[in-house]
């Protein structure tokens, strides 16, 4: 079957010059592969860190933080096909040179991101607890306490993920995977210093507070350099076509 489709399709013919190495597409793959490799490996080590310091708290924070963890990475598996999504379709339309599609991808992400994200926070914070139950007997009320105010606390600030993840997807699929690299840099520099400064100090509460912190400095820092990496992309787009 697969042979009939090449015969028809001379496109999907492989040619003896394709098998060869290029060095300008090496040189671009690991561009943008190893900045999103590096960002994963950035967020796990933010995330090493907070645990350590919720394991000095005692053991009924460390129960509530693993129920409530499971559940946010439940929440958050959503946005990541989301922003694989906008990261395709961006990348299709700015190789088009379609940036006026760009755009309004942008705004419909924005969208479907936010209601999403409405959504969610208000399933947590009145009803984070109530799920945790699959994981936490219902007589640890004090357990269960702790995610609930958890939710409370972090089910507000899901929507700074609109701004965050949306933005990112973009940067990636124009190509700057340096530049998301940071916003994971920003993320991790948060939850650092929450938890070697105000988790110490404060406690649980400032648990509570660590993603939203995070995500809006690193949300701030992705729209900064969004704003300029989108300036002068149409600038050059602009450039391209009245020299054309």
């Amino acid at each position: 079957m697969s042979f009939l489709y090449k015969k028809k399709y001379p496109l999907l013919q492989i040619k003896k010059e394709e098998w060869k190495l290029s060095k300008k597409c090496l040189y671009k793959l690991f561009v943008v592969g190893v900045p999103l490799g590096m960002q994963s490996a950035i967020t796990s080590i933010g995330s090493i860190m907070l645990q350590s310091s919720v394991n000095a708290l005692g053991i009924v924070y460390v129960s509530a933080y693993t129920a409530l963890m499971k559940i946010k990475q439940f929440t958050i598996c959503p946005y990541n096909a989301f922003d694989t999504a906008i990261a395709t379709y961006t990348s299709q339309n700015f190789g088009a040179g379609k940036m006026e599609r760009v755009k309004s991808g942008i705004k419909a992400g924005f969208i479907i991101y936010g209601i999403y994200s409405i959504v969610i926070g208000l399933v947590l914070i009145f009803a984070g607890d109530k799920i945790a139950l699959i994981f936490v007997d219902g007589s640890e009320t004090e357990v269960l306490s702790c995610v609930r105010l958890f939710f409370q606390c972090c089910g507000v600030f899901y929507l700074a993920i609109v701004v965050l993840n949306c933005l990112r997807a973009v940067i990636q699929g124009l190509g700057y995977g340096m530049a998301s690299m940071l916003a994971g840099i920003c993320e991790l520099l948060a939850r650092a210093g929450m938890a070697l400064v105000f988790i110490p100090r404060f406690g649980y509460i400032a648990v509570c507070f660590t993603d939203g912190a995070a995500w809006i400095l690193a949300g701030a820092c992705v729209a900064i350099m969004y704003a300029g990496i989108f300036k002068r992309l149409e600038k050059k787009l602009t450039k391209y076509t009245v020299d054309s």
